[in-house]
């Protein structure tokens, strides 16, 4: 009878710490990036500087670089999906920028950029990536909020809550975001507090934009690779870390 009563509360006990393995493995899934005080100024027309070489980034095995800092107002954060200089056709490239307040993985709030090569150029050092636009010719952002269920597109100026700068300075992009913990307008701000562990998502993809045709694959990988496919030049990049705020010294 003590054996018979005994298995429910077994399995159960099975149950919880296999429950239990898999949260710690979910959280050793993020890899731990040091924060650090940092403070920029804005331009005269409130944009952020560039401070790419002002940031210490983190260097991955694939190539990706990641820098996270934040001074008393707000979050910032530097992101290169790769390196390396590489040659591709005119393309679209999109990133996804998650920020969980509880130190974890959650999809809740993210931001979107998308970004597109000019058609009339082949990718390069010195090519220029003019950003997703809209009519009235401003940079956008989109906010993703499944808190509150609302999707929506703001300036990427930071006149209405994060702005991003993006440069082709580290490798085919380099992003750099300044995220106010402060509410605005669609943004509902983050929590700041000293000490406070932060999840980072950061997905990118990159792809040629539709239209292309086989010279226009040819001319971006001449040499060997040519006879080159859509599905050759698309790349993915995907990372989680975690981060702690820190206060100024």
């Amino acid at each position: 009878m003590k054996i018979s009563q005994s298995r429910p509360a077994i399995v159960v006990m099975f149950m919880i710490a296999a429950v239990a393995m898999f949260l710690q493995q979910g959280c050793r899934s993020l890899q731990n990036i040091p924060g650090q005080w940092l403070a920029f100024a804005a331009g005269a027309d409130g944009r952020i500087e560039d401070f790419s070489n002002k940031i210490t980034s983190h260097l991955f095995e694939n190539g990706m670089m990641v820098g996270v800092g934040n001074d008393d107002r707000f979050l910032y954060i530097f992101f290169s999906p790769d390196i390396s200089h590489r040659q591709r056709p005119p393309s679209r490239a999109s990133l996804t920028l998650w920020l969980d307040e509880n130190g974890g993985k959650a999809q809740k709030l993210g931001l979107v950029h998308v970004s597109e090569q000019e058609r009339r150029k082949m990718a390069g050092p010195e090519a220029r990536l003019p950003e997703q636009k809209n009519l009235d010719g401003a940079a956008l952002l989109e906010i993703v909020n499944r808190k509150s269920g609302k999707e929506t597109f703001i300036s990427a100026d930071g006149s209405l809550g994060p702005s991003i700068r993006l440069s082709d300075d580290w490798g085919d992009f380099a992003y750099q975001w300044r995220i106010p913990f402060q509410a605005l307008a669609e943004w509902p701000g983050l929590n700041h507090d000293p000490g406070k562990a932060l999840g980072i998502g950061l997905l990118w993809n990159i792809e040629p934009l539709p239209g292309l045709d086989r010279a226009d694959l040819d001319r971006a990988r001449p040499g060997p690779g040519r006879g080159m496919t859509r599905e050759n030049f698309k790349t993915e990049r995907k990372i989680w870390l975690k981060t702690v705020l820190v206060q100024k010294k």
